[in-house]
């Protein structure tokens, strides 16, 4: 699987830099490219994988920013 960052949706060559806190503040897209296999539908089960992600989400109001959120 390959992961290639952006910070304008355009260009992914963008190479994250810590930002201190373990995330780079200026990364706003991320692209996951799976490679590799996966099992087309045959009807007897569902074809599945799984991805697990985790992040801090900056977020503004109209009165300006609040803050970071940390998710999975």
């Amino acid at each position: 699987m390959m992961l290639a960052f952006s910070t304008d949706g355009a260009s992914f060559n963008y190479n994250p830099v810590d930002g201190g806190d373990g995330t780079d503040p200026a990364v706003n897209h991320v692209r996951i490219s799976p490679d590799g296999f996966m099992a087309p539908d045959t009807g007897t089960r569902a074809t599945l994988f799984t991805l697990r992600f985790r992040g801090k989400i900056e977020y503004y109001s109209l009165s300006g920013r609040y803050g970071r959120k940390s998710g999975h």
